[in-house]
């Protein structure tokens, strides 16, 4: 699932590089040791690609795991989670910290039905 959808502008998200373990497409989060980035641009097994890992205030759109969170909370990154409205199992962001990886905060307050969460990413 792609989801690239940045609410800011570029220019305030730090990009890092990245060997691709798989076949990544534009869009998708890609773990980078112990951080967590959104791809920018397609990357073939084994090439260097680029993801974001740190976004401005404004946040970044992701897939939302059936979880409420109020703004400012901290957001993990559930690599086997559930979006709603998405498929099963490709990964959502969640609230909850057992098992997932950090990536930053709420940007806004989510509802356990909204099938995306405004994500502040913050590089960590």
């Amino acid at each position: 699932m792609s989801f690239l959808k940045l609410r800011g502008a570029d220019t305030a998200a730090e990009r890092v590089s990245f060997t691709a373990a798989a076949d990544v497409v534009d869009g998708d989060v890609v773990v980078i040791g112990d951080r967590v980035g959104v791809a920018f641009g397609d990357t073939a097994t084994g090439e260097t690609g680029v993801a974001y890992v740190r976004t401005d205030e404004k946040g970044i759109l992701m897939p939302n795991a059936a979880v409420a969170s109020a703004q400012h909370a901290s957001a993990y990154w559930d690599a086997d989670g559930d979006p709603v409205g998405g498929t099963a199992g490709t990964g959502a962001v969640t609230n909850v910290p057992t098992d997932n990886t950090f990536i930053g905060y709420f940007a806004e307050a989510t509802a356990d039905t909204d099938e995306e969460a405004v994500v502040h990413l913050t590089g960590a």
